[in-house]
């Protein structure tokens, strides 16, 4: 059952649980975690650093939302601390539910300008989305976002 992240998140929260992530960077472990979590019937989030994407492709998001389109547990595929403007959008591109952007690395400025660059037409989508702010691991949510964008 493929989600985005609000859709998982809010049931979790509500009724005090967590959900796990797993990085997915192969078939065999794709298969594995979600054999687990579906004997449990546990909701998951399967996601992929911007080295894994570029590594594996296209191909294995579309295995991931295979699998999860098939399964009665609820699943959620993420792109997690992705780097550039480029990776993100082509992480929707490929069908992931649920990205974060993370331009913390670059100066504060640039960092701002980055996620305004690619906040302003996902927000208007509704696409979930987070952005890391610096150093400080500081995450903002669209509602958090929008005064400093």
């Amino acid at each position: 059952m493929l989600m985005n992240m609000k859709e998982i998140i809010a049931p979790a929260k509500e009724n005090g649980f967590a959900v796990p992530a797993f990085n997915i960077g192969s078939d065999q472990l794709l298969k594995a975690v979600m054999r687990e979590v579906e004997r449990l019937n546990s909701p998951v989030i399967l996601e992929m650093s911007p080295d894994e994407f570029n590594f594996v492709g296209d191909t294995q998001v579309h295995a991931m939302i295979e699998e999860a389109r098939k399964s009665p547990v609820p699943v959620v595929i993420h792109l997690d601390h992705g780097d550039t403007y480029e990776t993100v959008c082509r992480a929707i591109q490929a069908g992931m539910t649920s990205v974060m952007i993370d331009a913390s690395k670059l100066p504060y400025e640039e960092n701002v300008a980055v996620t305004k660059k690619w906040w302003r037409p996902h927000i208007t989508a509704m696409y979930p989305w987070k952005a890391n702010w610096g150093p400080s691991d500081r995450l903002a949510t669209p509602l958090k976002a929008e005064p400093k964008v």
